[in-house]
């Protein structure tokens, strides 16, 4: 029965493993260079979080600008997990849509096993790649983890045990969708738009707002800021003054403030802790990466189990 299912999937296998393949060659190579490029700056010492010696500012700013369009390329690869499962549910969904299952069943095997089979295989290689898309994205993104941590989306969305859930969520949205149907191209569609839907969905409105209440924290202009606030997720930022917005516009106009940055604010901060102004920042701290990794895993595994569940139920109850 593997092997028959692994004849049933194998063009697909093989086109999933030709893009993990460009995939790992592309990764690889850039990984090298930006790697090389991160060693030959010395910016092992400007992690953030910590004091950083005075060549760090420029030198970090100029890394980071450096591999800005690489950066910002890799965030395409969101479609990865949702590629990967729709190459691997689509050959089942297919099986429904031609009608070919019926002849397995005839022979010695019964539904439940050949069912059973199949998600088993299904489910492992969505799992395997999912595991190993986490690990080289991981290895990737190490230099710029390092200087500006794991909680943004660029990094979070590609490392820890997210990946893998996405992916497993992927083929279960379609196969879900496929067995009800019985058509593979309106499975594919439908998984599309449900998984860029609830991605985007509780990356933009519920993650960084719902899963753990975000700290409120002020601070001196100027002094350090509350252990793991740099490195962690910023929802909001900046200056916060006593008093009406025309004094707090003159007292800025008189520190000569033109800029909030980090960098800009330590060459006035004596002027604005004279006028008690504070920093502030409703932040998600560093610490929480694998809290925030855990539950989001936990929803995208609950939902999958109840997709194959349906999945299930349907091949055992309704599907002919």
């Amino acid at each position: 029965m593997i092997w028959v299912s692994w004849r049933q999937q194998r063009m697909e296998a093989l086109l999933g493993g030709a893009v993990i393949a460009a995939l790992t060659t592309l990764l690889a190579l850039t990984g090298r260079h930006i790697a090389g490029a991160y060693g030959h700056a010395h910016l092992a010492g400007c992690s953030l979080g910590r004091p950083q010696p005075a060549s760090c500012g420029d030198s970090v700013l100029h890394f980071s600008a450096r591999f800005s369009n690489l950066v910002n390329l890799t965030n395409w690869f969101n479609m990865v997990p949702l590629l990967i499962g729709i190459l691997v549910a689509a050959p089942i969904v297919l099986e429904f849509e031609h009608g070919t299952h019926r002849l397995v069943w005839t022979q010695t095997i019964t539904r439940r096993r050949w069912l059973s089979t199949r998600l088993a295989l299904a489910l492992g290689v969505a799992g395997a790649a999912g595991l190993g898309f986490s690990l080289l994205m991981t290895w990737w993104r190490g230099p710029f983890d390092h200087l500006g941590g794991r909680f943004d989306t660029s990094a979070f969305d590609f490392e820890g045990t997210v990946p893998i859930a996405y992916t497993v969520f992927a083929v279960s949205v379609v196969l879900a969708v496929g067995t009800i149907l019985r058509r593979t191209l309106p499975a594919i569609v439908i998984g599309l738009v449900s998984f860029l839907v609830l991605r985007l969905g509780i990356e933009g409105w519920v993650r960084y707002q719902h899963y753990l209440a975000p700290l409120h924290k002020t601070w001196p202009v100027g002094a350090p800021a509350p252990a793991g606030e740099a490195a962690g997720y910023i929802n909001s930022n900046g200056l916060t003054v006593t008093g009406s917005p025309a004094a707090a516009k003159r007292m800025f106009n008189s520190c000569r403030v033109t800029d909030t940055g980090p960098r800009q604010l330590q060459g006035v901060s004596g002027c604005l802790r004279h006028h008690h102004v504070l920093q502030y920042a409703i932040y998600q701290p560093a610490g929480r990466f694998w809290t925030f990794q855990g539950i989001e895993t936990g929803i995208f595994a609950a939902l999958s189990l109840i997709l194959l569940g349906l999945t299930v139920w349907w091949v055992n109850h309704r599907l002919a």
